[in-house]
């Protein structure tokens, strides 16, 4: 098992801290694609990288996009409220170019916290 390092935006992490989010969305890219189920992530803060929560993965879901993962039923795990799938691949654009993601796809990981 391997234990990974990753920044998160302050909603997100709140989210995960809560237990009101229980799958990051990232692309599926060369880092992610090392990621198995009972790997230990270190989510730190943006806002502050004192701050940070340790999860476990429990499962691995992925994508050709992220409208995919958002029409799937992981979707309300997610973290992304009242958004409709459209509208949740919509604001992944603001952290991978289109060409990215066409080229990795997506990837929910299914974390519990530690």
């Amino acid at each position: 098992m391997a234990f990974i390092e990753m920044k998160l935006n302050a909603i997100p992490f709140s989210q995960i801290d809560k237990g009101e989010k229980s799958v990051e969305v990232r692309l599926f890219d060369e880092k992610r694609s090392k990621l198995k189920v009972g790997d230990t992530i270190r989510f730190y803060a943006m806002d502050d990288d004192k701050r940070f929560i340790d999860v476990r993965i429990v499962a691995l879901h992925r994508y050709d996009s992220f409208e995919e993962l958002f029409k799937s039923p992981h979707f309300s795990k997610c973290g992304f409220g009242d958004m409709n799938a459209s509208q949740a691949a919509e604001c992944m654009d603001k952290y991978y170019t289109k060409e990215q993601q066409q080229k990795y796809g997506a990837l929910g990981i299914e974390i519990v916290k530690i």
